[in-house]
């Protein structure tokens, strides 16, 4: 992938006792380029033309370190005709180590044209690769070089993962941040001090946005991106940040809505203009799929929706992210794809993807400006893989990819000087059932990205967090995971309600008894859930269930129920404005002030002081009120996004879900996250309990890979303490369930019906976790 670059250009000094400074030094590779300026940028010029093998230089200035390269300044001693002023500046060596220039005299100097040979890939195990190991699910999308180092982007079952690292060993992730909660990351790119990351939440397309200045904190763009988009990727060059991506136009006369694809431009990453590709007639809807900036331009790839018609690869190329030209498209056919481009050695642009996917069949091609491909002569090079990452440099290109479709897979490497002729880098069978998915040049070598195949209790997985370098290195010892705290304490099983039952509300009492109220069950007989009435009350006392007045009116679904500083117990609907009042002194129902907008509760608490916090939507919000249970009045709060669970000591209404802690403020609706839980988990009910902690009672998926399969879940219990902003882990309890509730009580946490994993069945049972 093209190198996100944040430039600062460093100022060259001679550095005193250099073997090279005011040194007759000569080339020992073929085809050096000579720049004008020491990196790889627009300003600095490609002199004409390159130095053959043997050229001698000498050498005026340097060194000085930029993109990747040592550099030199130098002029000719005899060779004639360069361009420019007749010096400039060239690299001590390539990416991967060897020497582009040599000392003439040195006896140690390699002789010229001395080959690399072939390239030997070594699997970082992902242990050492990422402190504290993988996570599950990961799978990364995109390797870039930054100052400072690489970073690669992707996302794992709790969301966006953002990795850095000075080698390609071992891998820092980003500092946390809810902003990547339930997202995942597509693409990263830099320029002026700024990185740009754009990517989607799970389950959506709508495009999202961060930027960084430092790779490690990033803040969080939102939605930047007006309507309802589709976003590929993101570039960065000619002072301007453009992302691709695809969205549908208001409907015509008819009734009809196109997709196109389209570039939103910024030159500060946080306001973006719209600027949609220009297309033929019939090419009909169409999506954009890739985009880069190469050399002096934008490039982005389409497709039209109609591949019978348009088989190829839409393409347009443009100078500044605002005005597109429509290029030939490029021959790739309807099976196949481009997957990456840069600029080749040549100062052609080069293009890698595959013809077909099964059989695997790669493919390449070049263009003088990108409006222009050629494909590449075909040949045995290109059988049985196809290539998805590609990075090059002043001398060649390394491409990556995979034997797909074959079974076991095997990793797949080609270089080429030309971006025309591309030979295997060696065999890489040795490397197991894996794939490479991107690739980038350091000054030590070549970084590459993908997946591997594992054992996991016997049977196979993907783990997508894959990591390759070469040359090979000595592995530093594995960064063990954080230890995080536990609650001692022991499971209990207790009495079971008479009515099985799903998504319960439950509530404890001024008297130290648990109500249940309502539900979802089955009546006997029949299959068909509905929403039962019915009240049990369980007292701990007597270790016994009993009845209490069922819940008037019609069967509704409830959300919540809270007790109130006067005992009566508040029960909010999800899908009504209804309020009902229950009184355990009386055992009997009455209406209370309904809810003051939307007819969908999300969340209610107790606190602060007598009041009762209730969350709802207003228009398109999540919206915080507040309720005088005395007087009956609604109080405005205001906008929201979180949902409360409990009141904290600290004044703050607190939340907690399978992936971390949010706090409120009561007064305004302000929120803000808090630590993230050290185990993510689904099917999560949450209320406060023993020990002022907020309970998460969940289950988790044990497969490295995320699969939510039910041999592979597990029950996780997680409490929060708001006082340290910290998790703590508790022991599991026997019975594995969704959709259940939870209550606490002194030192007692209950979890009270749901559906089992085991049988699939609604349940009865009920446990109490006892703190020791």
């Amino acid at each position: 992938m093209p190198a996100a670059v944040l430039p600062a250009a460093p100022a060259p000094s001679a550095e005193s006792g250099d073997p090279f400074l005011d040194q007759v030094v000569v080339t020992v590779s073929d085809r050096l380029r000579v720049r004008s300026e020491p990196r790889v940028s627009d300003d600095s010029i490609r002199y004409e033309p390159v130095l053959p093998l043997g050229t001698e230089l000498t050498v005026l200035d340097g060194p000085v370190s930029a993109s990747g390269y040592t550099w030199y300044k130098v002029a000719p001693v005899s060779f004639g005709g360069l361009e420019g002023p007749g010096y400039g500046w060239v690299a001590l060596a390539g990416t991967d180590g060897e020497p582009w220039i040599a000392l003439a005299q040195s006896p140690t100097a390699p002789a010229p044209g001395t080959a690399t040979g072939t390239l030997t890939w070594q699997r970082v195990p992902t242990a050492t690769a990422i402190a504290g190991g993988g996570s599950r699910g990961l799978k990364l999308r995109y390797l870039s070089t930054v100052p400072g180092g690489l970073l690669t982007v992707g996302g794992d079952v709790r969301g966006a993962v953002v990795l850095s690292s000075p080698d390609g060993v071992q891998w820092t992730r980003a500092r946390d941040n809810a902003a990547f909660d339930f997202a995942s990351v597509r693409a990263v790119a830099g320029q002026g001090g700024m990185l740009v990351a754009v990517g989607a939440r799970s389950g959506s397309n709508r495009g999202l946005l961060w930027t960084t200045t430092d790779g490690l904190t990033w803040r969080d763009g939102g939605y930047a991106f007006a309507g309802n988009i589709e976003v590929v990727g993101v570039a960065a060059g000619a002072g301007s940040f453009a992302v691709a991506g695809s969205f549908r136009t208001p409907a015509d006369a008819s009734g009809l809505r196109r997709l196109v694809g389209a570039a939103w431009t910024s030159v500060d990453g946080r306001t973006w203009d719209r600027f949609v590709m220009p297309s033929d007639a019939d090419a009909g809807d169409f999506r954009l799929t890739f985009i880069t900036f190469a050399g002096s331009r934008f490039v982005a790839l389409g497709r039209a929706s109609d591949t019978d018609a348009h088989p190829g690869m839409l393409v347009w190329t443009s100078t500044d992210g605002r005005e597109w030209r429509r290029g030939q498209d490029i021959a790739i056919g309807r099976n196949g794809s481009i997957a990456d481009i840069a600029l080749g050695p040549s100062g052609a642009l080069v293009a890698v993807g595959w013809t077909t996917a099964t059989p695997s069949h790669a493919a390449a091609f070049t263009s003088p400006e990108g409006l222009r491909w050629t494909p590449v002569p075909d040949g045995p090079t290109l059988e049985g893989a196809v290539m998805r990452g590609l990075a090059c440099d002043e001398r060649h290109c390394l491409a990556v990819g995979e034997s797909a479709g074959a079974s076991p897979s095997n990793a797949a490497a080609w270089t080429t000087a030309d971006g025309v002729t591309w030979s295997r880098t060696g065999p890489m069978s040795g490397l197991g059932d894996v794939g490479m998915r991107d690739v980038a040049l350091t000054g030590q070598g070549a970084v590459a990205i993908g997946w591997a195949v594992a054992l996991f209790e016997g049977a196979p997985y993907v783990d997508n967090a894959a990591f390759w370098v070469t040359p090979p290195v000595a592995l530093p010892a594995p960064v063990p995971p954080a230890t995080v705290a536990t609650i001692a304490g022991h499971w209990e099983t207790l009495p079971s309600m008479s009515t099985a039952r799903i998504y319960p509300v439950v509530a404890v009492g001024k008297d130290g008894r648990i109500y249940v109220f309502g539900g979802k069950t089955r009546p006997a007989g029949t299959g068909m859930p509905i929403q039962t009435s019915s009240v049990e009350i369980f007292d701990p006392a007597t270790n016994a269930w009993s009845s209490g007045t069922p819940i008037p009116g019609p069967g509704r679904v409830r959300l919540v129920a809270v007790t109130a500083a006067d005992g009566r117990i508040f029960l909010f609907h999800r899908t009504s404005r209804l309020v009902l009042v229950y009184d355990p002194a009386r055992s009997a129902w009455t209406t209370g002030p309904s809810v003051p907008s939307g007819t969908y509760v999300y969340g209610a608490v107790a606190g602060p002081g007598p009041l009762v916090s209730v969350v709802t939507a207003k228009g398109s919000s999540l919206w915080l009120y507040s309720l005088d249970p005395v007087t009956g009045r609604w109080r405005s709060r205001g906008a929201t996004s979180g949902v409360p669970i409990a009141l904290g000591a600290d004044g703050l209404l607190y939340g907690a879900t399978g992936s971390r802690a949010w706090a409120i403020d009561p007064t305004t609706g302000q929120t803000s996250p808090r630590n993230a839980t050290p185990e993510f988990a689904d099917f999560v009910s949450a209320a406060p309990g023993p020990g002022g902690l907020i309970w998460a009672v969940g289950a988790a998926y044990l497969h490295p890979s995320g699969v939510r399969w039910a041999e592979w879940s597990r029950p996780v219990v997680e409490a929060y303490d708001p006082a340290t902003d910290s998790w703590l882990l508790a022991p599991r309890p026997a019975v594995l369930r969704w959709w259940h509730a939870v209550a606490g009580s002194g030192d007692r946490l209950y979890v009270i019906g749901g559906r089992t994993e085991t049988t699939g069945t609604y349940t009865t049972a009920v446990e109490v976790f006892i703190v020791d």
